[in-house]
């Protein structure tokens, strides 16, 4: 008979879900493909965080305790086969009396009180997700984790991974500036919003990140040809920003950007003062290369706050 010498004491909690926010909002959601790289701003008691495609720590659907003895090699991890973009959040049980660095363990097979879920029905997490390869763009997040349950949060790509499409591409260099059309710094992460009507009551919607230098390109897709005797559909583009203030730029949560006036590509006011707009109307053509820029230069201002 085998005698266990000691046992892993880990609780599967929940797990984020990374999707490519570029996808329209009617579209199917698409997972985030790639190895990202997670720096929270505070490590709950008890957590443990393991990141990576295929490379999951005791993480099972169901909400239950995983005991496991320890490997002849030391080894107390188990990889299991989990989709890339996934980022498993595994919680430790607070009361294990022998903590190794990262590994939870108690002498001997665990008792009822160690198989016991932690009381706590949530769990907060905040920090920056972001991609070494530079796929996708980085992003700072809070979310709050109920047990068992899991929590989507969207990336965007970085502009030269954009896929282009049948449907065309939209760019722009977003720059705040001020109202005499002077730009002064770029809109790093600026979260842009495209609306295109393509028929009365039916509307898509896309979303896309500026990079660090303001830099910003959507692809819509599934965008079918105008029909005959239109040069293109009406569309609306709107920002949300803040200037960063620090060198590199440090990305910002997207959820709490503030929307903020463009200036307007048609014309200025009297006296040359740029013209702010809250969307800025224009018309989409499918299959060509669209660029915006405000009137009498060559970047997209963002007003400065």
């Amino acid at each position: 008979m085998s005698q266990v010498l000691s046992t892993q004491v880990l609780h599967a909690w929940g797990a984020l879900d990374l999707v490519d926010g570029s996808a329209a909002a009617d579209s199917p959601v698409l997972r985030a493909d790639g190895a990202f790289t997670l720096a929270l701003d505070a490590v709950p008691r008890g957590l443990r965080v393991q990141i990576g495609a295929g490379r999951l720590a005791f993480l099972s659907s169901a909400p239950s305790t995983t005991f496991l003895p320890h490997a002849r090699d030391g080894a107390d991890l188990i990889d299991l086969a989990a989709p890339a973009g996934t980022l498993a959040i595994v919680a430790r049980a607070a009361d294990a009396p022998i903590d190794c660095g990262d590994q939870v363990s108690v002498m001997g097979a665990a008792d009822d009180g160690l198989r016991a879920l932690p009381a706590r029905p949530q769990l907060i997490i905040a920090g920056i997700i972001a991609d070494p390869a530079g796929r996708w763009l980085p992003r700072r997040f809070a979310r709050t984790l109920m047990r068992g349950a899991l929590t989507t949060l969207p990336v965007w790509p970085a502009p030269a991974a954009t896929p282009g499409g049948t449907a065309g591409t939209f760019s722009a260099r977003l720059w705040f500036g001020d109202d005499q059309g002077l730009a002064l710094t770029p809109a790093a992460y600026a979260l842009a919003q495209l609306d295109i009507d393509l028929a009365p009551g039916l509307t898509r919607t896309f979303r896309a990140m500026a990079d660090a230098h303001g830099d910003l390109v959507i692809a819509p897709g599934r965008i079918p040809p105008t029909p005959s005797g239109l040069a293109g559909y009406a569309a609306r583009l709107s920002v949300r920003a803040q200037p960063s203030g620090g060198s590199p730029p440090a990305p910002p949560d997207p959820d709490a950007l503030p929307a903020r006036m463009l200036g307007d590509p048609v014309g200025r006011q009297p006296g040359g003062a740029v013209h702010w707009l809250g969307t800025l109307p224009f018309t989409f053509a499918p299959g060509r290369r669209q660029r915006l820029d405000t009137a009498l230069i060559t970047t997209l201002l963002v007003q400065q706050p």
